[in-house]
C-alpha cells in the first residue's frame, strides 16, 4: 500500500542540502517547461526581430521603380532639403493633380536647374519617396 504524505511530512525529513538539490531540480524543470511551452512564441519573435532587420537593409538599398514623368516651370529650388518646387500640370502616374509640388531632387538635377525653367522631368521611387532623376529644359 502506498503511504501518501503531507507536505509537512514529507518536509522533515529533508536536511538542507537535500532542499537545495530539490530546488534546484525544481527550477531546471520549470525553465525546461518554460523553453519548450515558449517555443512557437519565441519564433514568432525571432521572425519579427529578423524581418526589422531586413526591412532596415532594403532601406540602406534604394528601391528603384519605373520612372514617372511630368512637365512644369520650375518655382524654386532648394540646395539645402535638396527639393525642387514645379508648377506642373498634373503628374497621372502619381495621382497629382496640376498645381504645385516640392519633389526631392538628386544633386545632378539640382545643379542643372534653375528657376524659371520650364522642364519635362522623370521620376523614380527611392525608398519611400520619389525622386526627381533627370529633368530636360524645353
Amino acid at each position: 500500500m502506498l503511504g501518501f504524505k503531507t507536505p509537512a511530512q514529507w518536509a522533515e525529513h529533508k536536511t538542507p542540502g537535500e532542499w537545495a538539490d530539490h530546488h534546484m531540480t525544481m527550477v531546471i524543470i520549470l525553465i525546461a517547461l518554460g523553453v519548450f511551452a515558449s517555443y512557437p512564441v519565441g519564433v514568432f519573435v525571432l521572425d519579427g526581430l529578423t524581418a526589422a532587420g531586413h526591412a532596415r537593409a532594403n532601406a540602406a538599398t534604394p528601391q528603384v521603380s519605373p520612372s514617372i514623368g511630368g512637365s512644369g516651370v520650375v518655382l524654386a529650388r532648394n540646395d539645402t532639403t535638396g527639393t525642387l518646387s514645379i508648377q506642373h500640370a498634373g503628374v497621372p502616374g502619381l495621382g497629382l493633380k496640376p498645381g504645385p509640388t516640392e519633389f526631392r531632387a538628386s544633386e545632378a538635377v539640382l545643379k542643372q536647374t534653375d528657376v524659371g525653367d520650364q522642364v519635362d522631368f522623370k521620376m523614380a521611387k527611392e525608398g519611400d519617396f520619389y525622386v526627381v532623376t533627370s529633368l530636360q529644359r524645353q
